[in-house]
């Protein structure tokens, strides 16, 4: 079992530019629609392949399938890099640390370094560098910005009442994990 890309199933010139662009490629019912076929598709080879990427959740109050977050930015990642005009794009970033130095006089001297990066990227890399809750992204304000925004707005606002965020409404605090309801999924497809 395998899916099946629809050919000019976008727009020419659809490109994934920034991490904005990841909207673009679910602006309308038909596009989530063959998203989520999509999605259900790879989970169902990961599991054929013994890969579990659908965990069991303790909630008291319904039943729910709890989806592993970076496994649905990989397959975002995958859909979005099929459907772009460009297949690549070069990331720009800044690198920032303080580093402390111990003069021998017993003072300390703080030194900023910085580190720029150029990197070409491919769109589904670029996807995941954006969205992914690993590493250094996890405490970055910036991708944590990110993060949350994708949440809140394709999450809750796109899928709506199929899913549940935990602490939705702080910030700093959400869990960017997707929880979706059993009787929804079985519907869907």
């Amino acid at each position: 079992m395998s899916y099946k890309f629809k050919p000019n199933f976008y727009q020419v010139g659809t490109s994934y530019t920034s991490h904005n662009s990841v909207f673009v490629f679910l602006d309308d019912k038909e596009h989530l629609t063959e998203f989520m076929k999509y999605f259900y598709y790879r989970v169902m080879e990961e599991e054929e392949k013994g890969n579990t990427h659908v965990l069991e959740n303790d909630s008291d109050k319904m039943s729910l399938l709890d989806f592993e977050y970076n496994f649905f930015i990989e397959c975002l990642g995958k859909w979005c890099e099929n459907y772009s005009e460009n297949k690549s794009i070069e990331t720009q970033y800044k690198r920032y640390e303080n580093k402390i130095n111990k003069n021998e006089d017993d003072t300390k001297t703080t030194v900023r370094l910085v580190a720029d990066f150029n990197i070409d990227m491919s769109i589904k890399e670029r996807v995941q560098f954006d969205y992914n809750y690993s590493g250094w992204m996890i405490a970055n304000p910036f991708k944590k910005h990110q993060r949350f925004n994708f949440v809140q707005v394709f999450l809750n606002g796109m899928l709506g009442k199929t899913t549940y965020v935990l602490n939705y409404s702080k910030r700093m605090y959400s869990t960017p994990v997707t929880q979706i309801l059993c009787q929804n999924v079985k519907c869907c497809f």
